[in-house]
């Protein structure tokens, strides 16, 4: 046997049957498939194995590894013109839950990768989680959004993100400590990581004026 040469096969693109999502084929989409597997392979801990270039899976190779997998993010879901359907009936619940007077002190949305996606494409934020490729969503990790009110009645938000790192959660998920970090929102103006309550929904509420802006720079 040898080795199977699927990137430079041709990559082909369309809308799937409800128009609220990509179907991608190709290379993009084999090698996020080929990576996410032995990816979850080395989490789930299972024995460390050799990838094709003959390196073996471990913590410190599966950073390179995952930037596949966030290629593929990148590819069909943060893409701004498919994150605004995909993320609207869950952004009107955040806006719901971050404006209700008595609302839940804590929710948990359960998801995807693929759901998380969309939401930082929107907000134009980028994450960084320690032993990943830059935006990729590791197994297990979380967004949030923490509401903070000053002594003059002025209601902040701080968007965080939540990881373990690969060794953590292969051998220790349920007890190592997760590590946080504060991706920054462009359209919010602190300096703090801290955005205002209007700021924050506003991007939320208004998914296709950032998709107009980006359209209207040129940007991709």
């Amino acid at each position: 046997t040898g080795f199977c040469d699927f990137l430079t096969a041709p990559s082909h693109i369309e809308a799937g049957s409800s128009n609220h999502e990509l179907i991608l084929s190709g290379p993009i989409r084999d090698a996020s498939s080929i990576a996410e597997a032995l990816m979850l392979a080395y989490l789930d801990g299972q024995p460390e194995i050799n990838s094709f270039s003959g390196k073996r899976i471990n913590a410190t190779t599966l950073g390179p590894l995952s930037a596949l997998h966030a290629a593929m993010l990148e590819t069909i879901v943060r893409p701004p013109a498919i994150g605004e359907p995909l993320s609207r009936n869950l952004r009107q619940r955040i806006i719901t839950d971050l404006t209700e007077k008595k609302g839940p002190d804590y929710r948990l949305y359960v998801g995807h990768d693929d759901t998380i996606a969309p939401l930082l494409g929107l907000l134009d934020a980028h994450i960084q989680a320690p032993g990943y490729a830059a935006d990729e969503i590791p197994v297990g990790s979380a967004l949030g959004f923490a509401l903070y009110d000053n002594n003059a009645g002025t209601t902040f938000v701080r968007v965080f993100f939540q990881s373990q790192t690969p060794q953590n959660l292969r051998t220790t998920p349920e007890s190592a400590w997760p590590s946080l970090s504060f991706p920054s929102i462009p359209i919010c103006k602190a300096d703090t990581h801290l955005c205002t309550i209007d700021e924050l929904l506003f991007a939320l509420k208004n998914a296709q004026f950032r998709k107009q802006s980006l359209s209207n720079t040129g940007q991709k």
